[in-house]
């Protein structure tokens, strides 16, 4: 066996009873085979007590043996109590030649290696455990100092919980007959809770006694003590007593429930100055009675004899001092003295009036609503607070009306029909808390204003006057359109088919259109948008008339004709001047003639123009210089084609001649013209 020992590589191994161990080594991790490791925890039923203590096992690494829980530990538990020990929480059984060494109480969290401190040579006792509830343990190093050997573990591990059960406050019970007990015991590791007797001259019945809030009767007259024991895990137990009159003759308190100004649960700033009794008391069996003064509470009121009695009547708002939450007890006593106590529902006195700020909404930001703004259904103003639990209503009046006299609504929307005349008005805010405390706020005047501007005039101009605007006239500034208008804040234009709607649809830009403006890009009929808007938004929409842009860069061409050919003995050349399309401009000084003076001239239609040419020369040329003439998109003429003819005026004259000569005797005359 020895020699099976000696192969074991230096692993420190820990057992523990009842609970898992941490096991960390010092040397490299080997395999748990119990061929190789027999002092695994797993194989220590193969190794007996002789050879555990072989002296003679000179490579036998640090067995640590059982650890327990013992003493206050033993159940696992340490409860508020048990901490006060001074006795350790567990045992441990010592190994010959090895020393163990401590570490003091650690949370879950710590692990239980060379890095934890090791100052104690002893377990620590429980009452040096933290005073934070959790589960806590001990590290232990075992040092076997012969070899030179440690091993690292834990003991197991123990819940601290020195919290006691919490167990709901009761008050005094005043039964004659069975009843409840209200209250409720918690405890994160609540073990159970029993109800019993302490003391009381009869036998108590309780419905549940293991429950918290259960039934009792009692079978005789008198005073008792019930006992509620609620206990945890741990072992701490918590005690409350129940002071439980039990009389079948008591007075019965069945309520004061609120009335008159407290019926709400409130009483306001207004509400402060009634004289009327802020609760009806319902209850019989009683002789007389006494009121406390109004308790201002701040948790659970509990009426019992140690309040103060002192009033007859039922206090009356202007008995609550100071703003807070207010209850009355009353003292009901029958005829054997016995009292029985009852508390008031809780009334809040407040008397503050809410605070706030109301501010226009984003359409009045310029504190002017247009006829489109009114038209549409947005919020006009908002009232803000830091106070919850606010009612707001709201108001448009008249400016120089007041917020208390006026109708409220749950908003103040732009199209209110107490905005449908232009005035000056403003919003009211009224603001009303869980108390009834009511305040008036106002924002400042705005006014109504949905008339808009006028157009006075809008006509064509500059190059679109003549409703024509050629390609040649786009390269000007001259403004397409004149404009007078009243009450206009700013002025759009745009640059439009002249089809189309002029509306808030289009998009419109400042300074007036030219011949060059960028709207103008291809043939076709257009018209001027103009958008007139004043101080408040409202708008109002015109149009020019239509126009239209011709892009036409061919020139006329003209052709010089005439009705005479060369040579021609008339007097007078019929010319006729023939452009290849419609022209203006033309005229008789435009023609140019050498050898002759023209006249009669005459436009035939705006393309065909006659004219005549006398004082005619042997030679005679016409012509019709370029740029003279241009066609409706403003292109100038080409030069005409010269004409040109020969005249001859001269008579022309015979002379008859023969061969012979007379006189003569020939029968033939031979004759030469």
């Amino acid at each position: 066996m020895n020699a099976t020992l000696l192969k074991i590589l230096p692993a420190l191994l820990i057992a523990f009873a009842g609970c898992d161990s941490d096991l960390q080594l010092d040397t490299k991790a080997v395999d748990m085979k119990c061929e190789d490791n027999p002092l695994h925890p797993d194989c220590q039923e193969q190794l007996s007590a002789s050879e555990v203590g072989d002296p003679a096992a000179e490579s036998l690494p640090p067995l640590l043996s059982s650890f327990a829980l013992a003493n206050e530990g033993t159940d696992g538990y340490i409860n508020k109590t048990e901490k006060l020990s001074s006795l350790p929480a567990f045992t441990y059984k010592p190994i010959p030649q090895v020393v163990a060494s401590y570490s003091s109480w650690v949370t879950q969290s710590v692990a239980c290696d060379e890095t934890t401190v090791y100052e104690q040579t002893e377990l620590p006792p429980i009452s040096l455990l933290p005073d934070t509830d959790g589960p806590y343990y001990v590290c232990v190093e075992l040092n076997d100092q012969k070899r030179q050997r440690k091993a690292y573990g834990r003991t197991p591990m123990v819940e601290l919980d020195a919290t006691l059960p919490v167990i709901g406050k009761v008050q005094p019970l005043t039964l004659g007959a069975q009843g409840t007990i209200d209250t409720i015991a918690t405890d994160a590791n609540l073990a159970e809770v029993l109800w019993s007797k302490k003391s009381g001259p009869g036998s108590v019945t309780f419905g549940t006694p293991a429950v918290a809030e259960t039934t009792v009767s009692a079978d005789a007259v008198g005073a008792y003590e019930l006992q509620l024991s609620a206990k945890d895990k741990a072992g701490n137990e918590t005690l409350l007593v129940v002071h439980m009159t039990w009389d079948t003759r008591l007075p019965s308190f069945t309520s004061l429930a609120l009335a008159n100004e407290a019926t709400d649960g409130f009483i306001n700033g207004t509400e402060i100055k009634g004289s009327l009794p802020l609760f009806t008391l319902t209850a019989s069996n009683y002789e007389t009675l006494k009121y406390s003064e109004p308790l201002l509470i701040t948790e659970d009121l509990v009426c019992d004899d140690s309040q103060t009695y002192s009033n007859a009547e039922i206090p009356i708002a202007s008995d609550l001092v100071a703003d807070g939450t207010y209850a009355v007890c009353v003292k009901l006593i029958n005829k054997s003295n016995i009292a029985t106590y009852g508390g008031s529902v809780s009334v809040v006195r407040d008397t503050a009036s809410p605070v706030g700020v109301i501010n226009f909404a984003e359409v009045l930001a310029d504190k002017l609503l247009n006829a489109r703004e009114h038209a549409g259904q947005s919020l006009l103003a908002n009232f803000s607070s830091t106070e919850t639990e606010l009612t707001t209503r709201y108001a448009i009046i008249k400016s120089t009306a007041a917020c208390e006299n006026a109708t409220y609504d749950l908003t103040a929307s732009s199209d209110h029909k107490n905005l449908d005349v232009e005035a000056s008005y403003r919003i009211c805010a009224k603001a009303s808390d869980k108390a009834g405390n009511v305040i008036y706020y106002n924002t400042g005047p705005f006014i109504t204003d949905y008339t808009g501007p006028s157009f006075l005039t809008l006509a064509l101009a500059g190059d679109a006057a003549d409703t024509i605007l050629t390609y040649t006239e786009t390269t000007s500034i001259n403004p397409l359109v004149t404009l007078s208008a009243s009450d206009q804040q700013t002025v759009g234009y745009s640059i439009e088919a002249s089809t189309e709607t002029c509306d808030r649809n289009k998009t419109y830009g400042q300074g007036t259109p030219t011949s060059q403006s960028a709207g103008i890009a291809t043939a076709g009929t257009y018209k001027v948008c103009v958008q007139l808007v004043d101080l408040a938004g409202n708008d109002t929409y015109g149009e020019s008339g239509a126009f239209t842009y011709v892009v036409d860069v061919d020139q006329p061409t003209v052709i010089i004709s005439s009705s005479q050919t060369s040579p021609t003995n008339a007097t007078t050349l019929n010319m006729t001047a023939t452009f290849s399309e419609a022209v203006t401009g033309f005229a008789v000084g435009d023609i140019t003639v050498v050898g002759g003076t023209t006249g009669a001239f005459t436009a035939v239609s705006s393309s065909v123009y006659t004219f005549h040419v006398t004082g005619l020369s042997a030679a005679v040329t016409v012509d019709i210089p370029a740029s003279v003439a241009q066609d409706t998109a403003g292109n100038l003429n080409t030069a005409a084609t010269q004409f040109a003819i020969t005249t001859d005026h001269t008579v022309p004259t015979v002379v008859i001649t023969s061969a012979q000569t007379g006189p003569t005797n020939v029968s033939t005359l031979n004759m030469t013209v």
